[in-house]
Parts: C-alpha cells; structure tokens; sequence
C-alpha cells in the first residue's frame, strides 16, 4: 500500500464515500453461481465517489516479476493510496475456443473486480469466491454437520463494509485483524466485537496520520 504524503483530504472523503456505497447486486450468471460484473461494481460507486471528489483509476504495470495491477483511488486534491500486485500468468486450459489473449483480458477483468471492490470497501460476497479450493475433479466439499449450540451472531454486510473501509484508511490488512481476534476470516467476527474491533482501527488510523504529520514536520 501506497499514499501520498498528505491525507487530510483523502480520508475524510473515502469515509463519507463509504457511508454512501451501496453493495453491487449479484446479476451476472457464472457456472453454477451468480456474481456481480465489474461493469456493475463500477456502475454502483461512481456517484457516491464523484459526490465526495473521488475517483478509482486501474492500470497495468510491469515489473522484472512480471505484470501488475495497480488500483489507484484518487482525491480532487491530489492525494491518493494505491495498491499493486502481481497478477497470476493467465494459461490456456481446455478446448474452450479462445485463444492467450482472451484469457488474459478475463483475467485483468476478474482481478479489476477484487481490486476495485477491495480499496472501495465494497462489500464482495460471490459465490465464485466461495468455490476456491474445491476439487478440479467435480467432487463437492464435505458439509460439515451444524454444532448443537447456538452460534453467537456475526457481523452482517454493511459492518463488514465499514471495517473494510476502515482497515483500508488504517492500513490495516484483513489477516492482520485475523490473527489478533483470532479469526479464520474477517466474516466470522461476532457481531458484539464489531464496535471495539471498528473503534480499535479508527485509533490507529488517527495514530498512523499523526505519525505521519510529525515526521513532515520534523
């Protein structure tokens, strides 16, 4: 993660963008699954972005590693944060008709997704996310049999919404949050931690701008 030296701006905007973003609908029909479009996920944060002067710009990158995608989100004022990563090598697989190069723009386009999903704080609940890690061979995963006792309720999508956008100001990653409260992922929160787990980052995003604001001034 990267951000400009100055983030006055750019946090308070993406805090009220946030409170305005909607969840992108699950229209699209994948096999056996239903997911929302990029196309989709853009449609739904433009205006809540250029309500509060931002903007999202994606492009690639390349690097001794290979190629990169790099998100950027963007302030009227110049400041910014981004992110970039090194995209997985798209291969050809099957007799499914396209050739390198199609695969390769369905790759950028599902990894556009995530991207712009995750430094938007969009909620990205797919099922096509759910079925990573199943057998290639068909076989379905075991269900495993529902404990007696009552579960504790978990964070619902709009919580998991405000502690994405608030990971991301605090620069914070999901698996750090994880580690600490000992979670398998972040959807597993109990919903009564979601106050102190939201408030703990909000105190170290202002440690983080602090910080940041001494060392200018230094």
């Amino acid at each position: 993660m990267q951000m400009s030296e100055k983030t006055d701006k750019i946090f308070p905007a993406f805090v009220k963008m946030q409170a305005a973003l909607g969840n992108a609908s699950k229209d699209r029909q994948g096999h056996g699954y239903k997911y929302a479009d990029l196309a989709e996920c853009i449609e739904t944060a433009k205006q809540p972005l250029s309500e509060n002067g931002l903007a999202v710009s994606q492009m690639l990158g390349q690097t001794e590693q290979g190629t990169t995608l790099i998100t950027m989100l963007v302030h009227e004022s110049g400041q910014y944060f981004m992110s970039e990563f090194l995209m997985e090598k798209a291969v050809l697989q099957g007799g499914a008709g396209k050739n390198p190069a199609q695969v390769m723009g369905s790759s950028i386009t599902y990894m556009r997704r995530y991207a712009y999903t995750a430094i938007t704080g969009m909620t990205q609940a797919d099922d096509d996310a759910a079925t990573v890690g199943q057998s290639y061979q068909g076989q379905q995963p075991q269900r495993q049999q529902a404990p007696q006792q009552k579960r504790e309720p978990v964070i619902n999508p709009q919580q998991m919404q405000q502690l994405n956008g608030a990971m991301m100001v605090a620069n914070v990653t999901e698996a750090q949050v994880c580690k600490k409260y000992n979670l398998k992922r972040l959807g597993e929160l109990p919903a009564t931690m979601f106050e102190t787990v939201h408030a703990a980052l909000e105190r170290q995003a202002i440690h983080n701008q602090k910080a940041q604001s001494d060392q200018q001034a230094a």
